[in-house]
């Protein structure tokens, strides 16, 4: 294949990517050998030198990826009639193709009927149309076969005139090495073929093509593994480029006039459809791509007829609608420096004043025209790196936005005083600036001056903000890049990630100082953190349950294009509190779609309009000022009895740990609890092991709380005190057992965890028949207490305002204690379950009851009593919806989902089990513990 190496005089002089936005192309690996034709073993001619080898072309390119004479070096001689002619242009070659081959027909299936013929300076015969014969060497160069003849005589014109052949058609379905039995043939490309990139458009006049659809970053979809890798190699076997023909850069002194495809006065954007014209192109094999390349070298002064056109796919849109009270975006300034690069060498953005004129026009006219309140911004001159003072640049950016208005609308962030420091800043910063009459600054701003986490990215800066009277901290960052020069890692993620990572974990924990100096956990991350959102830094909020609000909200939309894929580095990222307030979401695409040379310092550029006003897109969110109420789900099981093992009683622990992940997924304000014999009676792997496996399965499926069941017990106080307890990382509470010698609760009655700003609380309580299903022995030193009075007492203390005692905004009642049936009208005021249910005071929210292993999810006198049934067949869902401010209780409703799918639900019996539950297994001896109140972190 035609290409560059400065080692072979026998091909043609490389593309020189030596300008700024060039980009390095890798060498390809030849595929291995298929199938072809037996190579003969060559006759010698008087001299000595093997005799060529009549051969077709088709048999000279082979059915595999590399051609069955290349290996050896074979000579060999073949007729074609010239298609394409790139004597001038660089490539120094010319194309022939079998006359009669081409068109509808395929003599020869999974072989190619052309190939290059490199001159190497040879001056020969023929021209487009005519058949000539060639002699030459075979050889495999970057993946293309070609022919090198010896000697111009070993171009020989043997008719002229007889026309090319009918071009193949190349549907957009034909795609990676598929291409190879067309190589270096004609074809027309048929079907939808999209612009991916024109980044190489300006120097190699070269445009980068996806068939059908636009690609799209492979870790913007799925994290890295296996699935980002096979998007990896499917986007890169789709990509095609529509090359110029030329194979020096435009720079060159040898190339007239400019690229062939753009015009000033034409707007093409990637995702815009290329329209062929009907003209045939050669598809070539060439700097690592496949490459349509015009059948003679192309350049701006070349017949319109000879060129492409295109059609409008992806028109210039229009300001996304978000909603929400205030808007809120994320704007790259793209290098915004009033220090000029022409003044010095450190500045980044504009050479000269008339370019700073045009870069200002553009990036006022882009953020005025967002209508935002508050804006986050990247790539500003850090004034006191270059010697000015601090947020010169800025105050420079926010006059212009002002003048533009009209009006004193806009007003800047101050930088924090510990980013004053040239010594340990870049020479880009961040910054926030806001509508004054909009939003109300909030205390100062804020920072993080950590330089072994921050020393080579730009430090984030925060802001606190009063929208309406509710408190929303900006923040804005901007994370180290992917670039650098070590070899790229086979992740996908690019260099640095690691670094990325701590920053993520920097920032996350900087939200936490963020939210006790404002009061507020409502925070919105914004920037270009330089990972996609299926990177490990993305993952660091959203596996915490932050909102990634463009995949969110927006799905399908993107901020960024790199090597022809779409994908976003670009984030809007959510606290869980202020996730459910964003109204809405969306990318203005004005920026990553555009032809580059529509930049400030371009020839194309367009001063005044925001198109191309940077090289990321703007993102745009709506935040609703109003709190909606705190949603928490409470996920519930029961009687699990260690049935880790799936079978057809049991879920199994793997599914019921996925059916809890699923609860979190929907909502990461979720607490795992249960109401005890989760362990005991247990089916042999566990039993075997006493409980062990199954402690260990709950504890990974992240079980919260529990009440203890009376199988808790079996092994008697002392074993639940000091190894389950120990080994369970949730709280085992209980509020009716007592060590009979102190009166102190044998376990904590109860166990608070905050969510959101809002304090569950979970009283725990066992069956008061305690004593007569496990080993009297076990239980000597124990009190068992009546229900009812014990749980009003702990329900009381988490009510009354004072803080000693434990606080709580919601109650569930954990008890170990059920239904005789699965009717509501079994639970009467005198059955055990209805002396709880009328017994417990109003301060008790919500009863999670188990023992007798039914399933029923009941409301009685406005309070959900529910039970999931029994070893994690089903999983009770409780959702509670608070009042962000008050916190009390809005609304409480449970669902009990079956843990699995199975073509027909149902709950099952327990078999051992009477109106009053017995014993199913027999007792051992226990001994009690004590555990006050506790509350998780």
């Amino acid at each position: 294949m035609s290409g560059p190496d400065a080692g072979n005089p026998m091909v043609p002089a490389p593309r020189l990517r030596i300008r700024g936005r060039a980009c390095a192309l890798a060498m390809t690996t030849v595929f291995a050998l298929g199938f072809g034709p037996l190579v003969a073993s060559p006759a010698f001619a008087a001299d000595g030198d093997p005799e060529p080898v009549p051969a077709s072309i088709a048999e000279v390119q082979g059915t595999g990826g590399v051609s069955p004479f290349a290996e050896a070096g074979t000579k060999v001689v073949v007729e074609g009639v010239i298609t394409a002619d790139y004597r001038t242009g660089g490539y120094d070659g010319i194309v022939i193709q079998t006359q009669g081959s081409g068109g509808d027909t395929d003599d020869t299936p999974g072989a190619s009927d052309g190939i290059f013929v490199y001159l190497n300076g040879k001056s020969v015969p023929g021209s487009i149309g005519d058949l000539v014969s060639v002699t030459g060497t075979v050889s495999e160069y970057f993946g293309q076969t070609q022919l090198t003849p010896g000697t111009a005589a070993d171009v020989t014109l043997v008719t002229a005139g007889v026309g090319a052949p009918d071009p193949v058609a190349l549907p957009a379905s034909v795609v990676g090495t598929d291409r190879e039995q067309y190589e270096n043939m004609l074809v027309t490309p048929t079907g939808d073929y999209l612009v991916a990139s024109s980044h190489q458009l300006y120097n190699f006049g070269t445009l980068w093509l996806n068939p059908g659809e636009l690609n799209v970053k492979s870790t913007e979809l799925k994290s890295p593994g296996p699935d980002a890798d096979a998007i990896a190699a499917a986007n890169r076997a789709d990509r095609i480029l529509l090359d110029d023909g030329y194979n020096v850069q435009i720079s060159n002194a040898a190339h007239p006039g400019d690229q062939p495809y753009f015009t000033e006065d034409v707007v093409v954007r990637n995702g815009d459809g290329v329209d062929f014209g009907g003209n045939a192109f050669v598809l070539q094999y060439g700097f690592d791509d496949w490459r349509l390349q015009p059948v003679t070298p192309l350049d701006s002064t070349s017949p319109a007829s000879e060129r492409v056109t295109f059609t409008t796919n992806n028109p210039r849109p229009s300001v996304p609608s978000v909603g929400g009270d205030v808007q809120i975006a994320s704007f790259n300034v793209y290098n915004y420096f009033t220090t000029l690069s022409s003044q010095n060498s450190d500045a980044r953005g504009a050479k000269d004043a008339a370019q700073f004129a045009i870069q200002k026009s553009k990036i006022v006219a882009a953020i005025n025209g967002t209508g935002a309140e508050i804006v986050s911004l990247m790539e500003i001159e850090n004034s006191v790196k270059l010697g000015e003072p601090i947020d010169s640049a800025l105050a420079d950016l926010v006059s212009g936005l002002n003048a533009a208005a009209g009006a004193e609308v806009w007003e800047y962030v101050p930088t924090p005083d510990a980013l004053d420091d040239p010594a340990t800043t870049d020479f880009i910063t961040n910054a926030i600036i806001y509508k004054k009459g909009a939003v109300t600054p909030k205390g100062e701003s804020a920072t993080i001056t950590d330089e072994t986490v921050w020393g080579n990215a730009r430090e984030p800066i925060a802001q606190t903000f009063d929208i309406d009277g509710r408190t929303v901290t900006v923040v804005a960052n901007h994370f180290k890049s992917k670039s650098g020069s070590d070899p790229e890692p086979a992740d996908g993620q690019g260099l640095f990630n690691a670094d990325r990572v701590a920053q993520a974990q920097s920032l996350l924990q900087f939200t936490e100082q963020l939210k006790a100096d404002s009061g507020s956990s409502d925070i919105l991350l914004i920037g270009d953190f330089n990972a996609y959102a299926q990177e490990d830094p993305i993952e660091v909020f959203t596996s915490q349950g932050w909102l990634d609000t463009v995949p969110g909200k927006a799905k399908g939309q993107y901020t960024y294009t790199f090597d022809g894929e779409l994908g976003s580095l670009d984030h809007v990222i959510a606290s869980p509190s202020l996730a459910s307030s964003i109204t809405g979401a969306g990318v203005w695409a004005i920026n990553s779609p555009e032809w580059s040379d529509r930049g400030y310092a371009f020839g194309a550029t367009e001063s005044g309009t925001p198109f191309r006003s940077s090289d990321h897109d703007p993102i745009l969110v709506g935040v609703s000022a109003d709190q909606p109420p705190i949603s928490i789900d409470i996920a519930t099981i029961n009687d699990f009895h260690g049935r880790i093992e799936a079978d057809g009683a049991a879920a199994g622990a793997a599914v019921l740990a996925g059916a809890v992940q699923s609860v979190r997924d929907a909502n990461p304000n979720t607490i795992f609890a249960a109401a005890g014999d989760l362990i005991g009676a247990s089916t042999f792997t566990s039993f075997i092991q006493d409980d062990n496996p199954t402690i260990d399965a709950l504890n990974a499926a992240g079980l919260d709380v529990s009440a203890a069941g009376n199988h808790e017990f079996d092994q008697g106080w002392e074993d639940l005190r000091d190894r389950v307890q120990d080994r369970a990382d949730w709280e085992y509470i209980s509020s009716n057992v007592f060590v009979t010698a102190t009166g102190q609760p044998a376990l904590a009655p109860a166990w608070v965890k905050e969510v959101d700003g809002v304090r569950v609380g979970f009283v725990g309580a066992v069956t008061e028949d305690l004593g007569s299903l496990v080993s009297p022995d076990g239980i000597k030193d124990l009190e068992v207490r009546s229900i009812p009075d014990s749980v009003n007492a702990v329900a009381d203390d988490l009510r009354d305002g004072d803080p000693s005692n434990g606080e709580a905004d919601v109650v569930i009642l954990l008890v170990h204690e059920g239904a005789s049936t699965v009717e509501l009208s079994s639970i009467t005021p005198d059955s055990p379950l209805g002396e709880i249910v009328y017994g417990v005071d109003d301060d008790v929210d919500a009863i999670v009851s188990a023992h007798t292993h039914l399933a029923y999810n009941h409301v009685i006198d406005g309070r959900p009593v529910v039970s999931a049934g029994q070893y994690g067949e089903n999983l009770g869902v409780m959702n509670l919806q608070v009042d962000p401010t008050t916190k009390e209780l809005i609304s409480i409703v449970n669902e009990i989902r079956p843990s699995r799918i199975r073509k027909a639900p149902r709950v099952r019996r327990s078999g051992c089990r009477t109106t009053r539950p017995s014993r199913p297994c027999s007792p051992s001896s226990m001994r009690p513990r004590r555990r006050l109140t506790s509350s998780a972190p």
